[in-house]
Formats: structure tokens, sequence, C-alpha cells
């Protein structure tokens, strides 16, 4: 039996190959991605290490499910916003080499940004965790 193309099979198994392919080229992208942004900002790392933290603190406390649900999202949204500061720092780097306030401005507000997030999570925590920790305490 000859080995064929996807053309020669029919236009549905080529569009389909060329789908998976540019699929796997995508999902190989974004790993790069997020291995670039692990590898280049601390902050990321230190954020990685909070999430664990508070995935242990849910499983030994015994978080609801909507409990974990809240928990995952303010993980995720952290995580995303500190990808997306990365993102957004290399692109202002290429555009403005030197110092520009508009460079500066776009930095700045997306490290905002994630501040925000950062500091959101924390009272989700305090509203997640306290309750039980301040009865362990005995408070």
């Amino acid at each position: 039996m000859a080995l064929t193309t996807g053309a020669q099979r029919g236009p549905r198994a080529y569009h389909a190959e060329v789908g998976l392919r540019r699929e796997s080229t995508s999902l190989a992208c974004a790993l790069r991605g997020l291995a670039v942004a692990w590898r280049g900002h601390r902050h990321l790392r230190v954020e990685v290490a909070a999430a664990a933290v508070a995935l242990a603190a849910g499983a030994v406390l015994g978080l609801s499910a909507a409990g974990w649900a809240v928990l995952v999202a303010t993980i995720t949204l952290v995580l995303v916003l500190e990808t997306v500061n990365t993102a957004i720092e290399a692109a202002v780097d290429l555009a403005s080499p030197g110092f520009h306030p508009l460079a500066r401005k776009a930095k700045d507000t997306a490290a905002g940004a994630v501040l925000l997030a950062a500091a959101g999570s924390v009272v989700v925590g305090c509203v997640l965790f306290g309750p039980q920790l301040l009865a362990f305490a005995g408070l």
C-alpha cells in the first residue's frame, strides 16, 4: 500500500491533519511562552509557590466545592495577569528600547493590574481560610 498525503485522501482528511499540526504548534508556542515567563520572572515563581501553599491549605482545611472554585479562579487570575504583564513588558522593550514616558506608563499599568489581583487574592484567602484558622488558634 502506497503512502498518501492528506490531500490525496480528500480535503477533509487534509484539513484535519493541517489543523492538528497547527494546534500542536500553537501548544508548543504557548508552553515555550510559559517557560520563558517561568525562567525570566521571579515574581511568577513566587506566585506559583504561594498558590501551592493555598492549594495545600485548601486540602487540609477541607474547602467546599464553591471555595475550591473561588480559590482556583483567583490563582488562575493572578498567574494569567503575571504572564500577560511579562508579554507587555517584552513588547514594550521591543518597541521602545530607550526610556519613554508612555513605555513606562504601559509597564507600570500592567504591573498594577498584577498587584490588584494579588491583593485581591489575599482578601480571598482571608475569607476562605480566616474563620477556620481563627477557630484553630482558639480566637
